[in-house]
Formats: C-alpha cells, structure tokens, sequence
C-alpha cells in the first residue's frame, strides 16, 4: 500500500493504495492489489484534511522498525533477574490477544490497535512518546493556564554547559542531572527562589547531537508567585559553580542559562523552523525528541531518518548510545506538591499514558494471527490504519486486498 503523502523507502512490494485525481480535480483513493489478483477496486473518499499529519503518523511506523532494528542486539533485566529483548522492539508488532484489534477513538476521530504489547518507551519509540507527549502537553497546558489565572506568571528555565565532540551521552547526562540536584539543595539558590516567589516547577531534560558532540540541557517551567521575574544573570554563578563542583566545564554566559517568557519561547520556536507553525511552550516541553531539530542539532528521531535516509551504521550506533543512556528516565518531574496547587488529577504512568483509551471507543475490526503476520511483514500497519481514517469503505476494501494475499478470503467476524 501506498499513500500520495508517505515516502516509501524501500519497504517490502505488497497491495498499493495511490492516488488518483480525476480530470475535473477530484480526489479518489485507488486501491490496486498485486497483478496477480487480476483487478482494481477504486473507492471515492472524502480528501484527507491533515496530509502532513498522515505522512507523520505512517513514518512513525517506519520509524519504529528501524528502531527494532537499531536495538534488537540489546537486553534489559526483568524483575525476575533473566535478560530479555528490550519491549520497544515487541511494540505494536507482538500480540498479547489471539486477535489483534483495530479500534477507532472517540476523542479524535483516529484509527488505533488494540490487542498487541505497547512499550510505553517515551524516548525510544516514536508511536508510544506520540502518544504520551500529546497527554504530557494538555496537563502543561492546563497548569498553565490555571496558574496565570490564579495571577501568577510563568517562565522558562533553559540549562546547559560546554560539550564536545567524541563525549559519551551517558557520563554528560549523569553529570547534569548531579549539577542540577547539587545546584537546587544549596542555599544561594533556595533563598533567589525564594526572592522570586517560586510556587514550583516542571523539568524535562532532552538532547541532540550536532558538531560538537551531545548537547544535553533541560527546559524548567518556573510557576513564580506575581510578577517577578528572574533574570538569567541572577542564576547563572549559582548554575556554573554546581558544574564545576561535579566536573562538567563552567557553562558560558551567552548560553549556560536562558530564561524566557512563553511569548518568548513562541517567538524562539517559530525562527528555528519547527516542524509545526502552532508549536507551543507544551509541546516544547513534551516533544523535545520528536520535532525536527534546527540549528541546536538533531534530534534523536532524527538519527533514525539519517539512518534511513544514508545508511550509515555512525548514526545507529549514535541512536543506540542514547536510548540506552535515556532509557528508564522521567520524561516530565513535577516538584512536589504543583499538581495539588494546580488542582489536577493525579499524574500517569508512562504506561498508563500509552495505553489509555476511552469506553466510548468503537471496534471496528479483528485481525486474526495469520493475518496480521503478513501485515507487519509488509509493514503496512501504518498503512491500514490510515485506510480506517480514509473511511469504513476503504478500510475494507483495502482488508480485501491484504487478506488475498496472506492466504485468506474473508474475516472471521
């Protein structure tokens, strides 16, 4: 199958589902099975309104086979002590029910499967950190809009220090999150937080890789009490001098601390060429891996598209040494007690996050085991799924063509 809005790379030949437009400007979905099937099912269907949104959704898959891939050779330990393939490569791909579901969401209209293991690796997996950041966005989102209603003022705090090329990504992000403990528990730094009336705060720490090696920094939501703000020169002798204590060099003064208002970070985004032009202080604070990197570097979803793109094993291997420095990290660390100030719920799991779902959500299909191991042969998970968003019409139509070629003339249900 494919899709006017997918650039195929090189995956496996199967059924093919093309555009076509008509001489008066229509748009039709033509589904063409393989020419030994013998025909073409051609289905009218309303023009998809998001086809950026589509090509994002489908290379996730892609991008997710390339990660099963990159780390297939690599283990982690179960609770009951026996190593075993990391889950990220199992996700969306290994069943967990005899039948694997196909299941369309109330909330936005989208198509999703059901029945199979879901990994939850909010750094790793580009289907899973999707899903988790977009909840992780709409709870920044309402904490900051509850706190300014409440007349405070929010800002961002942006950490980082000198790095350089051929520095291994774990030691530099154990070092900074050192730095960042060292830095919080002294006194110079309680008594400016307290100047400035901090109420609490959110930290995400990312990174890229660029020229000079591993960039690693953090983005701090800063929930201040009025109206004062805090300057980047008031916090950067307390910042440098918690770097030096641990062994990392004395960050700059151009760029070891930036604090920005979220007009300011908005203003930023929008002249890095980010991959949205809506990009918002949320999703700066939840995406930081998935976006496209700009002048900082790249990201590390962006060593997967290099690697697709160049095959050249560097940046596996620089994808691999990320995943396995990040792996088991908080995406989010809310201080204590913001959420009951913001008056919201309870925070999720990673897990809880990934496999969330409303009751109201409608089953549309079962895949049976046979099936479905042709479908993510071919990889066409992606590809179906957005057959579903196409509509029930060419959702069947394009079962028709798949199910004939693994064999199987109908579905069970």
């Amino acid at each position: 199958m494919h899709l006017p809005y997918q650039t195929d790379r090189g995956e496996s030949r199967g059924p093919e589902l093309l555009p076509a437009r008509s001489a008066g400007g229509e748009d039709r979905a033509v589904l063409a099975s393989p020419a030994f099937l013998g025909n073409i099912r051609k289905i009218t269907t309303p023009p998809p309104t998001d086809k950026t949104a589509i090509h994002r959704r489908l290379e996730r898959f892609a991008l997710l086979a390339i990660v099963r891939k990159i780390l297939s050779g690599l283990s982690s330990k179960s609770r009951k002590g026996t190593h075993q393939a990391r889950i990220v490569t199992k996700c969306l791909r290994v069943r967990r029910k005899k039948f694997v579901e196909v299941w369309k969401s109330t909330k936005n209209g989208l198509h999703y499967y059901g029945g199979l293991v879901i990994c939850a690796d909010v750094w790793s997996c580009p289907c899973c950190a999707a899903k988790v950041s977009e909840h992780r966005a709409e709870e920044i989102r309402q904490a900051v809009e509850s706190w300014e209603a409440q007349g405070g003022t929010v800002a961002m705090q942006t950490l980082t220090f000198p790095h350089y090329e051929n520095q291994r990504c774990a030691p530099l992000l154990d070092k900074f999150g050192k730095a960042r403990i060292l830095m919080k528990k002294r006194p110079s730094y309680k008594t400016l937080m307290n100047q400035i009336g901090l109420a609490g705060d959110i930290n995400r720490t990312e990174v890229t890789h660029g020229a000079n090696g591993w960039h690693i920094h953090c983005h701090t939501l800063l929930f201040i009490k009025g109206n004062i703000r805090l300057t980047a020169g008031a916090l950067l002798p307390l910042w440098a001098s918690a770097c030096e204590s641990v062994g990392l060099p004395s960050p700059s003064r151009a760029h070891g601390v930036k604090i920005s208002t979220p007009k300011e970070v908005a203003e930023y985004i929008a002249k890095q060429g980010k991959e949205t032009s809506n990009w918002t202080i949320e999703k700066e604070m939840t995406k930081g891996h998935i976006k496209r990197g700009g002048m900082e570097g790249m990201t590390p979803f962006d060593l997967l598209r290099v690697y697709r793109d160049k095959k050249e094993e560097r940046f596996a291997d620089l994808f691999r040494e990320y995943s396995q420095a990040f792996r088991g990290k908080r995406q989010l660390v809310w201080s204590r007690g913001l959420r009951d100030l913001l008056d919201l719920a309870p925070e999720l799991t990673d897990e809880e996050a990934a496999t969330s779902t409303d009751e109201l959500d409608e089953l549309l299909q079962m895949i049976p085991a046979k099936l479905w191991e042709y479908i993510r042969k071919h990889n066409f998970r992606g590809k179906l799924l957005e057959a579903a968003n196409l509509g029930k019409e060419t959702f069947r139509q394009a079962l028709d063509v798949l199910q004939a070629c693994a064999g199987y003339v109908c579905t069970p249900f």
